[in-house]
Formats: structure tokens, C-alpha cells, sequence
């Protein structure tokens, strides 16, 4: 008789990290010793493994050199939680029809991972994107408001993150870069350059607060939604500090925020305390409904972003270990609503929403 292969095992590349080790204590919870916490530094990994008394498993894996197919052979679910340049793995994983899980917020490789839907396909694998506050909860709020439109013209998201809060190091030095730099949108037939941090729109975030500027900024949901829905679409982000959302602006647009080692400005944000934990995410959603112009608006208030993105991914990991679920490259918005990520993130979040005629 042919034994059939058992897959259960959970693998989240950066398990030690700062999001990671939240993901695997969720999911442990659900899915004990069969979580590991995976990455190339062996003894944070095992020394985060000794202090969940044996929830969470320790793995050695340097996905950059490339891993060994026998350490894939019996896992279901890989979750990445570190950045990526190349896909080599991605690919690996889905040719061993594991599921497939990516927290990035970078385009550039969410955009390599959208080729890759027909390997995915041919070996009924699921590749997850999309996964955490924005994109995330930002593509799922749009998608909400935009199912109450008949017809859309144009979305505008924005991000609002606490300076209180603690950020991964690695999460700080990506939120930097994509200051300093200049992306591209298509806009109307045509693509436009802008410079991140830069193009300041005023958002009340629904709770009718004295409104803040917020930022053009280069999150992978604007491009996804934009490229689905063939609309402009624009992501932005201000601080909980207004004072140091403005200071940043500052820095971009006399370009001495190039001048600053990044060594200076990680220790910096690594430090400063002149905020809360609180974040928010408003979509505005502009179109037709019945003849008239609207706009639908909807936002979701909380604490500690990297909680929310940890929630957020162990929610849709245990569905997809759980269910059956298309095979392709997918966004978090294609497979999964917000009513439903909603109701397991209750009472950690408050949603409002509002519409009202143009």
C-alpha cells in the first residue's frame, strides 16, 4: 500500500523577527509544534523557539542560497516575513504545491510573483499577496466601498502610522527608502513619476478629527487595485505626529533627507516617542450610484500595526491550511471580505464608514 504524504507543517521565513514571531505565536495557538519560526540565524531562531516551551519549532533555512527540497517535502504553508529580491524560493515552494503567503508591502516583488500564476496554476499551489494592514486592510476596505458604487472614477487610500509604536528595524529601513525614492503610477492612459512623500492630500480619517496631510507614498495597493480596476488609484502616509509627518516632507522636497546617513535616520526612528501605537487606514472611493456622483468612505482605527499585520496573516493562513482554495497568484481581496477579516479582528479594530453625494 502507498502511503500518501502528510503535509502539516508551517513554515514563517523571519519566524524571530518582529512580525514573525507574532505570526507564530497566533498560529501556534491553533497549530501547536507543528509552527516553525524559520530564517538564517540559527540562534535567535532557537532561542525564540525555547521561550514558547516547544509551540513553535526553530529552522534553519537561507532562502537566498537556496533550500533543500527534502526540508519542503511534508509543509503545507510557507509564510514569508523578510524581503526579497529574487523569487527563486517563491517558485521552489509553489513547484512543491505548498501555499504560499507574502507580508511585503514592495511592488517591485509583488509584481515578479504575479508572474508566476501559471506555475502556481499547473501545480495547484495558492500564492497569497497582499497580506497585512496596507496593502491588506487597505485593499479590502476599497473593495468593500467600491462593491456600493456602480460605476468607480478614482480611490484614494491613506495610512496613518504611530510613532509610538515599536517597528521592526527592517520595516523602518524599507519605510526610508521608498521616502527617498520616485515611483511610477498609470494615470489615464499615461504613467506619472512621484517622488515619494511628496503630492500632500488632507484626510479626516471619517472620525471628523482635525484632518492631517498625508503623502504620496510607494505602497504595492495602489498599484494593485489601480492595474484591476483600471482607475487612478493613490496611496498616502502621514505619521500620528504631525509635526514629524511635516518634518519628513520637509526633508524630501530640499532633498536633505539624501544628505542623512541611514544609519543616523534608523537610529532615530528606532527612538522617537512622540507618538502613540494608534493607526488608521481610509479608503475614499469616488463614483456613480443611481445616476449621482458619491464618494464612500471607510476606515479602520487600532493599536500596534505589526499586531493587526500578524493578525491579519495567521487569520488567512489558518483558512487556507483549513480549506480549499483556487489555485493561481492571488491578492488577499480576491480570495477573502472584509466582513469576514472584520469579524476576527473584532474588538482590536473599529471600522466607520460613511457615503454622502458630490
Amino acid at each position: 500500500m502507498i502511503m500518501k504524504e502528510i503535509r502539516d507543517k508551517i513554515i514563517v521565513i523571519g519566524g524571530y523577527g518582529h512580525v514573525g514571531r507574532k505570526v507564530c505565536h497566533q498560529l501556534a495557538n491553533d497549530f501547536p509544534s507543528i509552527v516553525y519560526a524559520a530564517g538564517r540565524n540559527e540562534k535567535k531562531a532557537k532561542e525564540f523557539a525555547q521561550s514558547t516551551n516547544g509551540k513553535v519549532l526553530p529552522l534553519y533555512i537561507d532562502v537566498s542560497e537556496g533550500v533543500d527540497p527534502a526540508l519542503l517535502h511534508d509543509v503545507r504553508i510557507v509564510i514569508m516575513c523578510v524581503e526579497q529580491t529574487s523569487t527563486d524560493f517563491v517558485v521552489q515552494c509553489l513547484k512543491h504545491g505548498i501555499t504560499y503567503i507574502d507580508i511585503t508591502a514592495s511592488y517591485s516583488f509583488i509584481e515578479q510573483v504575479e508572474k508566476l500564476n501559471d506555475i502556481a496554476i499547473e501545480n495547484e499551489a495558492t500564492a497569497l499577496l497582499s497580506v497585512g494592514l496596507a496593502p491588506g486592510i487597505s485593499n479590502l476596505l476599497a473593495t468593500w466601498a467600491a462593491a456600493k458604487l456602480d460605476t468607480l472614477t478614482e480611490m484614494n487610500l491613506f495610512i496613518m502610522l504611530g510613532l509610538g509604536d515599536e517597528h521592526g528595524r527592517e520595516a523602518i529601513r524599507w519605510t526610508l527608502q521608498q521616502t527617498k525614492e520616485t515611483f511610477k503610477l498609470r494615470e489615464k492612459e499615461e504613467v506619472v513619476s512621484y517622488p515619494g512623500f511628496t503630492d500632500g492630500k488632507a484626510t479626516d480619517f471619517v472620525s471628523q478629527l482635525n484632518k492631517r496631510n498625508a503623502y504620496r507614498f510607494n505602497f504595492a495597493d495602489q498599484h494593485v487595485l489601480g492595474k484591476r480596476l483600471d482607475i487612478p488609484v493613490s496611496t498616502r502616509l502621514c505619521f500620528d505626529s504631525r509635526f514629524v509627518t511635516q518634518a519628513v516632507h520637509l526633508l524630501k522636497v530640499s532633498r536633505l533627507v539624501h544628505l542623512f546617513p541611514e544609519a543616523l535616520l534608523l537610529v532615530l526612528f528606532e527612538k522617537l516617542q512622540w507618538g502613540s501605537s494608534d493607526f488608521a487606514v481610509c479608503t475614499e472611493v469616488i463614483g456613480m450610484k443611481d445616476g449621482q456622483k458619491m464618494i464612500v468612505k471607510s476606515a479602520v482605527h487600532g493599536k500596534e500595526e505589526a499586531e493587526i499585520t500578524a493578525s491579519v496573516t495567521s487569520m488567512v493562513a489558518k483558512k487556507l491550511y483549513e480549506g480549499v482554495y483556487s489555485s493561481g497568484v492571488m491578492h488577499i481581496e480576491q480570495l477573502f471580505q472584509w466582513g469576514e477579516v472584520y469579524k476576527d479582528l473584532q474588538p482590536t479594530v473599529r471600522w466607520e464608514r460613511e457615503a454622502e453625494g458630490v
